[in-house]
């Protein structure tokens, strides 16, 4: 007994040492102080690219609900038979530029390529007709890792929506 409390009491003076004059690997202790240090150097890319690929898909979510929400606002517009006033001139605008106004407005601070944007029939249909307005757009990622998983770096999406026109009359506005 008196042998083990002397080997302990010669490990804890080793231990003070230690830490006082900061010399353990020569005493045969090691410090773990790096090793945190190199588990923090390793798990922070991981996450900041979870965080990042988070915000990249969640942006993405959120664009194509708000251009299906602006495709689908567009469509009840366009069911109407109205049509706006151009902003500049006061004059009325045409069915089909009031309808892309619409969506124009309602997709927010995303911009849309109008050149992908389709109304079945072209002039907006007539009373009765079932008219069917079509968006495409593009997102770019953001993340460079998650960017290699689409081609281009880019996810394209189409939304859609139909509805039949009220019977309303050719010269309302």
């Amino acid at each position: 007994m008196g042998v083990l409390s002397n080997e302990r009491s010669e490990r804890i003076a080793q231990m003070r040492e230690c830490t006082v004059v900061r010399t353990c690997r020569s005493k045969g202790l090691r410090s773990t102080r790096g090793g945190t240090l190199a588990e923090f150097a390793v798990a922070i890319p991981l996450v900041m690219l979870m965080i990042s690929g988070i915000w990249d898909f969640g942006y993405l979510f959120y664009s194509r609900l708000t251009i299906q929400h602006a495709v689908h606002e567009a469509t009840r517009f366009a069911v109407t038979g109205r049509t706006l006033d151009d902003p500049d001139t006061g004059d009325p605008l045409t069915r089909v530029e009031s309808i892309r106004e619409v969506i124009e407005e309602q997709a927010a601070n995303l911009t849309l390529d109008l050149d992908r944007l389709e109304i079945e029939p072209p002039d907006g249909g007539g009373p009765s007709q079932v008219v069917t307005v079509r968006a495409g757009f593009s997102y770019h990622f953001l993340t460079p890792l998650i960017s290699h998983f689409f081609p281009g770096d880019t996810y394209d999406f189409t939304v859609q929506t139909s509805m039949k026109n009220e019977p309303f009359f050719e010269n309302q506005n």
